[in-house]
């Protein structure tokens, strides 16, 4: 059994790192505007096994088979999410443009709010009739906007098309939104109702901090419990930024670690079975998760999180390093743009990595 073990974790290892290796290889592809790479990718992997099969030893075929594809399920996953039909961009003008609020982000200087199943809500003079977009668009301003996730939300802005390869995969544009006054709830209550759930909570929680608390301390408070971006004033941030303690008002796995492990220990004091235990702080981690909007360093903690409680449901002790790169493997499958076109999700993983 020991041995079987000690086979089958560098073979996970390379699999995980020959999927990395492939995404990276058809980001960067991408990125130089290469058209033909799923096609060069069924060559290279045909003539990989003919390499595997005919001049490797027989105890390394079946490995490297598996290797070379892991790196071409790599290559194929990320030529995958990109947009199903390419279509002109717009170019940059004025127009109306109406989707499902699915994520709001209210900062300093902006507000940013990502809308899904967006479309065009009149004529304009690239299209014919209106049109809907394949990805998220992004609505930009200078104003506190109380819209809500499951908004359907109504807004007249200035349309921008996506400029890097970041955007191109992952919006399908932004749009500058001059005022409040430019934008118009259509409905409410869409959406998840978990969702809406968890981040009414988490409204109430900000809430009740405000009333107990005077400024700034409200706003400290809030980033380092919920991750919240309130205005924090700049005096304040500056001092934060000198001191090396920024980190401390957005949610990391620190989050994550304390909530699991905390709610694992404190159930299995009460008595409760220890599957049972284990399961109940997994939900209680994910819940946390989409309550604080699921940034790049809170999915990364929530994953790692999650797996070594996984890990404990098995009665192991989980490598730091394997896990690390299991989870990043996990979430590059589900996002493969993040790899090489995610400033956050890199430098998270690289920092982890360092500790």
């Amino acid at each position: 059994m020991t041995a079987m073990v000690i086979l089958r974790t560098p073979m996970v290892v390379a699999l995980c790192s020959a999927f990395l290796v492939g995404v990276g290889l058809a980001s960067t592809a991408y990125a130089m505007g290469i058209v033909y790479a799923p096609l060069l990718v069924v060559v290279y992997t045909f003539v990989g096994i003919l390499v595997a099969g005919f001049f490797m030893p027989s105890r390394w075929r079946f490995p490297a088979v598996l290797v070379v594809g892991a790196t071409a399920v790599g290559v194929l996953r990320f030529f995958m999410t990109l947009p199903p039909v390419v279509v002109p961009a717009l170019s940059a003008q004025t127009m109306t443009v109406e989707g499902r609020v699915v994520q709001t982000n209210v900062g300093i200087r902006s507000t940013t709010i990502r809308i899904a199943d967006a479309f065009i809500a009149e004529r304009v003079a690239d299209v014919a009739q209106s049109r809907a977009f394949d990805l998220p668009v992004l609505l930009i301003g200078f104003w506190q906007s109380r819209v809500q996730y499951g908004d359907v939300l109504r807004a007249r802005c200035v349309f921008k098309p996506p400029s890097t390869a970041r955007d191109r995969l992952t919006i399908a544009g932004t749009c500058m939104v001059r005022s409040s006054e430019n934008m118009r709830v259509v409905a409410t209550g869409a959406g998840s109702p978990t969702v809406r759930a968890l981040l009414d909570f988490r409204s109430w929680l900000l809430a009740r901090l405000d009333r107990a608390l005077p400024g700034p301390a409200d706003t400290v408070l809030g980033g380092i419990l919920l991750g919240a971006d309130r205005g924090l004033p700049a005096g304040l941030r500056d001092a934060f930024r000198r001191t090396g303690t920024i980190h401390i008002l957005v949610v990391s796995g620190w989050h994550m670690s304390f909530i699991g492990m905390r709610a694992r220990d404190f159930l299995l004091r009460l008595g409760i079975p220890r599957p049972g235990a284990l399961l109940i702080a997994l939900g209680l981690v994910g819940a946390f998760t989409i309550m604080v909007g699921m940034s790049a360093a809170a999915v990364r903690g929530a994953c790692i999180i999650a797996a070594l409680i996984i890990i404990d449901c098995f009665g192991r002790i989980g490598n730091p390093i394997r896990t690390l790169l299991l989870v990043g493997t996990v979430m590059v499958a589900i996002s493969p743009h993040v790899l090489a076109f995610d400033l956050g999700f890199q430098l998270s993983f690289a920092a982890t990595a360092g500790l």
